[in-house]
């Protein structure tokens, strides 16, 4: 391969190479929610904990029996037959009326405003459609129409249908990003051969000018011959 090909070939060998770490639109987009993600979480941490210093009653009301957001109530707590006595339905209130007030608003900001539409919208959507109804069960409880342990079995099972559902929502996320990425990588391929054969059309057009040229200089070229005849006379020959 002549040094002129070499040259040819090595911006096409590093573009080829860019390309298989090149950042697309989309996955920009990504990293950018995916880092307001990780900060909205570290917020919604400090916010959580702030509420539980400062609603220590209920939160160990919760613990105890169970229908703590970590989940995982044991069985004697999804059996507690039993219902809450009037100070615990004051502790129980308090928190409620507290993380009302302060943090509930915030929390789900905190938990969508990192993705897009329609996304941030789903994610809205489950969370207010959660808050209703543990918001339904909690006043059950307070009028005593249900026991304690049906309140932590169907606290139970909301938390797990809303982790599910959040879960859903992020694997439709990711999958339009792998989409779109996937999408932008191959018209950027598109578009970079289509630049590349119409580079080596005007190479070719090119070269074909020069070899006319040179094939025109070729015609037009002379030689002249002089030369002295007997008598001393110089004669001279084009030809």
């Amino acid at each position: 391969m002549t040094t002129k090909a070499i040259l040819m070939y090595i911006p096409l060998t590093l573009i080829i190479l860019s390309l298989q770490g090149c950042v697309t639109a989309a996955t920009k987009e990504d990293g950018v929610a995916q880092k307001v993600f990780a900060e909205n979480n570290i917020r919604l941490g400090v916010l959580v904990d702030t509420w539980r210093s400062e609603n220590i009653e209920s939160v160990a009301l919760a613990e105890k029996y169970g229908w703590s957001t970590n989940g995982n109530p044991t069985l004697t707590q999804k059996m507690n037959s039993n219902y809450l006595n009037n100070g615990e339905k004051d502790v129980l209130i308090r928190g409620v009326e507290n993380w009302d007030a302060c943090c509930i608003e915030e929390s789900v900001r905190l938990q969508t405003s990192h993705f897009p539409a329609p996304y941030s919208k789903n994610l809205v959507d489950i969370n207010n459609q959660d808050a209703v109804l543990r918001g339904e069960f909690i006043v059950s409880l307070l009028q005593d129409k249900i026991t304690i342990g049906d309140f932590v079995r169907e606290i139970d099972k909301m938390n797990q249908k809303f982790s599910r559902h959040k879960a859903e929502i992020f694997e439709m996320y990711d999958a339009s990003i792998k989409h779109r990425d996937s999408a932008e990588r191959a018209e950027f391929r598109r578009n970079f051969f289509k630049a590349l054969v119409k580079e080596r059309a005007k190479e070719n057009t090119r070269q074909a000018d020069e070899r006319q040229q040179a094939e025109d200089r070729r015609a037009k070229r002379t030689t002249t011959t002089c030369s002295k005849t007997l008598l001393n006379k110089v004669v001279c020959t084009t030809y």
